[in-house]
């Protein structure tokens, strides 16, 4: 995984991953949406002042995670690159296999990271996508599936260079197990 995907998706909440989110499945934004309505005041979800928005924009822009395109009428339109788009696939495509309940194959998944912190922009990438895939923390540093992770996974962190700090832990025993089975509602195990 490059600097790029680290950098963009780093931070929890931002307007900089708004921005990429939406991008990503817009494909593209004019400048007149963007800084009017989009991220402006929205029901349920942040607002952004306009010159926010425009900051963040230029921001990313200047380092090379949008490009913007003039169209006729001198219209500026906004789009990821395709490095960033592909980053951005690649990342997304971390799912866990056979999600449910009835076909649980009675085995635990740990995720445990100890990652640097020169790289800790990826930590909280990692992080927040294991929260997303829908583990559980199970302590420090340490994640909580009944559930297999794809091979896809283990690529992406050979692709970002971590493989030796991230590990995956398949056992069929763990400490609390009951507590663990009620938080994935795998009630119907004894």
């Amino acid at each position: 995984m490059n600097k790029t995907l680290k950098r963009i998706l780093g931070g929890t909440g931002s307007l900089a991953r708004d921005i990429i989110e939406y991008l990503r499945e817009a494909h593209e934004m004019s400048a007149e949406v963007c800084f009017s309505t989009t991220f402006g005041a929205r029901p349920g979800r942040a607002y952004y002042k306009r010159q926010s928005v425009y900051n963040t924009f230029s921001r990313l822009q200047k380092q090379g995670y949008l490009r913007k395109e003039r169209r006729a009428g001198k219209k500026a339109v906004y789009k990821l690159p395709t490095v960033v788009r592909k980053e951005l696939e690649a990342f997304e495509r971390l799912t866990l296999k056979h999600r449910s309940s009835a076909n649980w194959d009675r085995r635990w998944r740990l995720v445990s990271f100890d990652i640097p912190e020169t790289q800790h922009k990826y930590r909280d990438t990692l992080r927040w996508k294991l929260k997303r895939l829908g583990l559980e923390k199970f302590q420090q540093s340490i994640w909580l599936t009944p559930y297999p992770l794809e091979d896809d996974f283990q690529q992406i962190i050979a692709e970002g260079g971590l493989q030796d700090c991230v590990f995956i832990i398949d056992t069929d025993r763990i400490p609390n197990e009951i507590k663990w089975r009620r938080c994935f509602q795998l009630t119907n195990y004894s």
